[in-house]
C-alpha cells in the first residue's frame, strides 16, 4: 500500500477479498489470504520498485524470478517469520509466509483466434508453474509419470518468461472492451475496473472495483448467500501461524 500510494500505482481488492468487504466488511471468516488486482503496467512498475523499496526485513516479494518453485503468474507479497502453508505441500522448498496475492489485469484480445491462443498458452504455463507440486513417486500410471517427470525437468525461468510474454503480446491486440485475469483465465467488462470505490475492510477503507456488485455477480453469482458449512474452507488444509516461520513446520 505504501509503495502504491507513493508512486500512484492503481490497485484494488479482488476475488474473496472483494466479497469479504461487501458481505463481511473484512475477511471472509474462513479465508486465509488477501487478493488484489493490478493493471499490467502498474504491476511491472510495482515489481521493479520492490527491489529497492520493499521492507525486506519483514516482507518477501514472491515471483518466478525470486522463488524457483513459485506457482503464480502474478506475485505474492509474503510476510517473513509467519506461516500459511498447505500441509500436503510442506516439503516444497519455497516461501510460505502469510501473503497478499497480486493478480494481473490485462486488456483482453479482440479476435477470437487470439483468445483461443491465449487460453492454450495459459494452460501450458499453468502446467509448468504447478510442476513444482508434482509428486512423481505416487503416480502409478507409467505414461503419466513420465510425462510429468519431463514437464518438471523442462521447467525453467526462460520458458516461463517466454510464455508470460506471449500472453502479454496476445493481449496487446485489444479493442479494450474487456479485461482478462491471467490467474483465472476469466473475462470481465472493462467498465468494472475503470475506477475504484472505497469499502470498509477490517476497520480501513480499501479500494474495490467501481462496479463491485456486477463484478461479484459475474464471479460468484448470488454472492450474498453463504455457502453450506461443509464448503466453508480456505485453500485446503492450511497451517496458519502469525508467530512462527513456515520453516519451523518443514
Amino acid at each position: 500500500k505504501r509503495i502504491c500510494e507513493k508512486h500512484n500505482l492503481k490497485w484494488m481488492l479482488a476475488f474473496g477479498s472483494v466479497l469479504g468487504a461487501v458481505r463481511h466488511k473484512g475477511f471472509i471468516p474462513w479465508d486465509d489470504d488477501m487478493d488484489i488486482f493490478m493493471f499490467e503496467s502498474d504491476f511491472h512498475k510495482f515489481v521493479d520498485l520492490c527491489k529497492t523499496e520493499l521492507d525486506k526485513e519483514n516482507f518477501f516479494l514472491q515471483t518466478i524470478d525470486t522463488d524457483e518453485n513459485c506457482t503464480c503468474m502474478g506475485a505474492k507479497v509474503r510476510m517473513n517469520d509467519t506461516c500459511s502453508m498447505e500441509r500436503v505441500h510442506k516439503d516444497i522448498k519455497m516461501h510460505w509466509g502469510i501473503c497478499v496475492d497480486i493478480f494481473v489485469l490485462r486488456y483482453a484480445p479482440a479476435r477470437k483466434i487470439n483468445r483461443i491462443k491465449l487460453k492454450l498458452v495459459w494452460k501450458i504455463c499453468n502446467i509448468f508453474l504447478r510442476s513444482s507440486f508434482f509428486n512423481i513417486v505416487n503416480i502409478k500410471n507409467p505414461i503419466k509419470r513420465k510425462i510429468k517427470q519431463i514437464i518438471k525437468e523442462k521447467r525453467n525461468l526462460n520458458l516461463l518468461h517466454r510464455m508470460l510474454n506471449k500472453m502479454s503480446v496476445l493481449c496487446e491486440n485489444s479493442d479494450k472492451k474487456e479485461m482478462w485475469v491471467d490467474e483465472e483465465n476469466r473475462y470481465y467488462p472493462r467498465e468494472i475496473f475503470e475506477s475504484t470505490i472505497l469499502l470498509d475492510f477490517e476497520g480501513e477503507k480499501l479500494p474495490c472495483p467501481v462496479l463491485v456488485n456486477q463484478y461479484l455477480e459475474l464471479t460468484y453469482g448470488d454472492y450474498m448467500k453463504f455457502p453450506p458449512e461443509e464448503e466453508r474452507g480456505g485453500h485446503g488444509d492450511i497451517i496458519i501461524d502469525t508467530k512462527k516461520s513456515y520453516l519451523e513446520y518443514q
